[in-house]
């Protein structure tokens, strides 16, 4: 998915809108999103997305599922047949006026294995979507980029700021802001360690994604 700030690069140099497209290794880029841009298209010709909850029953419309069951419809060397991946995809509710006869994602809210557990003052667990993490620290622009990751002993945070930005002023921002959100839910805010870094090391095994927010922690 393209970032806004991704979006105004690629008009800036090229002078184009560009599109979204979502993809899996089980399924292929078999989802886009049309002229409108008002969410991704799933091409339901070439294979059924069942979004559903933990329990593989079916989310309504509108709400975020939990993971999805994937049926290919051209595969017959090797099919697929409710093939589960832990992305938790919304569909629109409404259809898009371009008038495709496909479903609309209009939210990808990472996968459930990213979703990070943390204490309440009971001793339950409390789950946090990596969306509050990255809400928080995307609000802030001087930020460039960044990756968060869970441990035993608390939460690490590496930071590439923008040119010209202050370390402390973001630190202490940030801080307050993700304290706040996490005591939101319910949660006891672990110790929060920041670090600032000139550049993210990419995961080579994964052709270098970035996994934004990830958790070392054992249930």
């Amino acid at each position: 998915m393209r970032t806004n700030d991704m979006e105004l690069n690629i008009r800036r140099a090229w002078g184009v809108t560009s599109f979204n497209l979502y993809g899996t290794t089980e399924a292929g880029p078999i989802n886009v999103d049309c002229s409108l841009h008002r969410g991704i298209h799933i091409f339901e010709d070439l294979w059924i997305a069942e979004i559903v909850d933990q329990q593989n029953q079916p989310v309504p419309d509108g709400l975020p599922g939990h993971k999805v069951l994937i049926t290919n419809l051209f595969n017959f060397t090797q099919p697929l047949i409710r093939y589960e991946i832990s992305d938790m995809l919304t569909i629109s509710t409404e259809p898009c006026p371009c008038r495709l006869p496909f479903r609309l994602i209009v939210g990808i809210e990472g996968r459930n294995d990213d979703i990070v557990y943390l204490r309440s003052p009971q001793g339950q667990d409390v789950p946090v979507h990596p969306l509050l993490f990255q809400n928080v620290i995307e609000a802030l622009h001087d930020i460039k980029e960044y990756r968060v990751l869970h441990e035993d002993d608390g939460i690490d945070i590496k930071i590439v700021l923008r040119a010209g930005a202050c370390e402390k002023g973001v630190s202490d921002k940030l801080m307050a802001d993700l304290k706040v959100n996490i005591q939101s839910l319910g949660a006891e805010c672990p110790h929060i360690r920041i670090g600032f870094t000139n550049s993210i090391q990419r995961d080579t095994s994964t052709m270098g994604k970035l996994k934004v927010v990830e958790s070392k922690v054992k249930r």
